[in-house]
């Protein structure tokens, strides 16, 4: 008998315009983490818009890119953002830190766009790290044009490669530990900020990350991102 560790991501992959076009465009991989393989999938390979799954790739992007993670202001740019937000008010001062985990937990598009300021030196600086981060990946059908998702033609990627995103974002500990925790709190000088992952299966006490898996498969389906992890037994006999 051997005792096979499992963790699968569950996320929505792709938006479309219509019913028609989604039932055309389904998209999922199953990718082994450890050597990147890909194990199963339906139009894998096929080049669509992620949307806010970008944040995977921002969030990395930021731990790796050796910025400290000290304090920043939220310049006028990142509190107007467009889209999901958190509420960052111009002339915040929030560390980092705490704007990762507004990214993570609840997908703010204004830590993104100040996160990306912030490592990048402008929204325009940082979008081209990403890119150079995804070619060094070797994510070739993958490209960036924002740090949060936004609709763009050129912003698109593949089942696969997001699914490798994840595989690579995972095994780096401080993305992991954002990643995978239930709640958040934090003050600025004016509000206290509490933010609950929005990861279902973390509030019930079933998700613990293991130090290192014997296998991981990562598949790419729904969201809003929940993260699963089961156990398989599996036996083999001669």
């Amino acid at each position: 008998m051997k005792r096979t560790m499992v963790i699968v991501l569950f996320v929505l992959l792709f938006v479309f315009a219509s019913e028609k076009e989604a039932a055309a465009h389904q998209a999922w991989a199953v990718v082994d983490a450890d050597t990147g393989r890909l194990l199963s999938g339906s139009n894998e390979n096929v080049r669509l818009p992620i949307a806010s799954l970008t944040k995977i790739w921002t969030a990395f992007t930021v731990i790796e890119s050796g910025a400290p993670l000290g304090e920043t202001t939220i310049s006028a740019e990142a509190a107007t953002s467009e889209g999901s937000s958190i509420y960052l008010k111009q002339g915040d001062v929030v560390e980092v830190e705490n704007l990762l985990y507004g990214l993570m937990l609840r997908s703010g598009n204004d830590a993104a766009h100040a996160l990306a300021e912030h490592a990048g030196g402008s929204v325009e600086g940082f979008v081209d790290m990403m890119n150079e981060k995804a070619e060094v990946y070797g994510l070739n059908d993958t490209f960036f044009t924002n740090p949060s998702g936004l609709h763009d033609e050129r912003h698109l990627s593949s089942a696969y490669e997001t699914a490798l995103m994840l595989a690579y974002a995972l095994d780096n500990e401080h993305f992991k530990e954002i990643a995978s925790t239930p709640e958040h709190t934090f003050k600025t000088s004016e509000q206290t900020y509490y933010w609950s992952n929005k990861h279902r299966l973390l509030h019930s006490g079933r998700l613990q990350l293991p130090e290192r898996p014997v296998s991981r498969k990562w598949r790419v389906e729904h969201l809003p991102l929940i993260l699963k992890k089961m156990t398989k037994e599996s036996s083999s006999s001669h």
